[in-house]
């Protein structure tokens, strides 16, 4: 579209008092081009207008192949007088160019490079009617206003001020300028160029992410590599790549592992790798573990050992995906096809858990202890009598049946003279009739000598008391006579 078609499409568009403020003000204001329709894509001409309304220039957008256009101001009419008196001026060939000397009132941004330094230094030049500019823009215009400094009125934008602002702000703090806000309020303008050579630089805020892979290995281990795009390092963070400027790349403070084991998975997923996904493009090629919300269980671990001892051990156990050790999370080794899950610590039931164990049971999480006789029928009566019960767990050792410490039984003594042979018997609370050798009668008789309190176990593999007084009175006799009898047995 031709320009004055879109002017024509624009007076279709516009009230009719509005259009002829619009061309009124045509007569005086003062329009910049700033971007050249040639040069851009989308046919954008930015402009900026300078007027008697404000000191501030208004900043004009027009884009006449999509019949559009903007503008700064704060009408409520659209098109403004202002979109109206730049299409005008432009129309008319009054809109001046970046590099006309006839504005001496606009400021100009360019880039320059300083190779001296080691990396090269990259740094932002301005200047206002052709000369340098380093002051600040507010207090060179208050100065023009009382009088004090003899220049043109300059016509910045807001986003010179805003610009002009932050390089201010670097200047009284005596520190490298504020490079994220700046290209940020840069990428507002065209292109800058270079001093010294035939090239513009883009302001690119969101350059390519280094790209981090994460495979797996034959052994199971995680194992990563990152590739990071190609770039030139300048001075304070910034780098230049493919014609543009933008912040370095980021790169971890210390150089990331080879592989990841899978006992070390866990603090990856759940701390490591959210913060690598903030600054990396993470492929995994193979499938990374899940978190899931699970409650963390007390488990009472119980082994029998030998025919009267107890070993309990306190476990804490997020399903059987993990256990707690040392206050760390270690992961189970999934099973062939299994999902890879990770359980979130929830450290406030752990603590809890913990807690309560030493309260009530006077134990440690994965510290095993050992009960011995009494004791430990003692300590299986309190655990069936409370909620711990449900979180026992027996571990048998050989035939042995951990059940046994917990029926506490007395067994009734019996003697009866059979085939010539002199036999003991007893039988419990159940009804069950068992004998006893002489081999285990005699070394009953050596338990009883050094601690008549200790818990014997019988041919059933059940634990129980020998009533003490009967031993007592009766165990010495019985002994010589079924050695006795014995051995008129073996004489016959």
């Amino acid at each position: 579209m031709e320009i004055k078609d879109y002017l024509t499409w624009l007076k279709e568009e516009t009230p009719p008092g509005v259009w002829s403020k619009g061309v009124a003000l045509a007569r005086t204001a003062k329009a910049e081009l700033l971007v050249i329709a040639s040069k851009q894509a989308n046919h954008e001409l930015k402009f900026k207008l300078q007027t008697q309304e404000r000191l501030l220039a208004f900043q004009v957008t027009l884009w006449p192949l999509d019949e559009d256009y903007f503008c700064n101001c704060e009408s409520k009419v659209q098109p403004c007088a202002h979109v109206i008196a730049t299409a005008q001026i432009y129309d008319q060939g009054r809109a001046t160019q970046p590099d006309s000397s006839t504005l001496s009132n606009s400021m100009y941004y360019e880039w320059v490079i300083d190779q001296k330094s080691s990396p090269s230094r990259l740094s932002l030049h301005r200047t206002l009617g052709g000369q340098p500019f380093q002051a600040s823009l507010l207090s060179f215009i208050g100065g023009i206003e009382s009088g004090r400094i003899a220049q043109p009125m300059p016509a910045p934008t807001p986003l010179d001020l805003k610009i002009d602002d932050e390089l201010s702000k670097a200047k009284e703090i005596g520190q490298k300028a504020n490079w994220p806000k700046l290209l940020k309020l840069l990428s507002e303008l065209p292109p800058l160029r270079v001093r010294g050579e035939n090239r513009e630089l883009t302001i690119e805020l969101n350059p390519p992410k280094p790209k981090l892979e994460i495979n797996r290995n034959s052994e199971g281990d995680f194992t990563l590599a990152a590739f990071y795009p190609e770039y030139i390092p300048l001075a304070e963070g910034l780098a230049t790549g493919n014609g543009s400027v933008f912040l370095q790349p980021y790169r971890p403070p210390s150089p990331l592992p080879p592989s990841i084991k899978w006992l070390e998975i866990e603090t990856f997923i759940t701390d490591i790798l959210p913060e690598l996904q903030v600054h990396f493009e993470v492929h995994a090629q193979t499938p990374l573990p899940t978190l899931i919300e699970i409650e963390p269980t007390l488990e009472l671990k119980t082994d029998r050992i030998g025919p009267d001892r107890l070993v309990v051990t306190a476990i804490l156990n997020y399903g059987n995906l993990a256990r707690v050790i040392e206050g760390k999370l270690k992961l189970n080794l999934p099973a062939q096809g299994q999902l890879l899950q990770i359980p979130l610590r929830q450290r406030n039931v752990e603590t809890a858990l913990i807690q309560k164990l030493r309260r009530e049971l006077n134990l440690a999480l994965n510290q095993p202890v050992q009960f011995m006789g009494t004791e430990a029928v003692s300590f299986l009566t309190k655990l069936n009598q409370t909620a711990w019960a449900q979180s026992r767990t027996a571990h048998s050792t050989g035939h042995q049946k951990l059940e046994a410490f917990e029926n506490n039984q007395t067994y009734q003594p019996h003697l009866q003279f059979q085939g010539g042979r002199l036999k003991l018997f007893f039988t419990n609370r159940k009804g069950q009739t068992t004998s006893v050798s002489l081999d285990q009668l005699q070394r009953y008789h050596e338990q009883f000598s050094t601690d008549p309190d200790r818990p014997v176990m019988d041919s059933l593999q059940e634990y129980g008391k020998i009533p003490k007084d009967f031993w007592n009175e009766f165990g010495a006799e019985i002994l010589t006579l079924l050695t006795r009898s014995e051995k008129t047995i073996l004489q016959g």
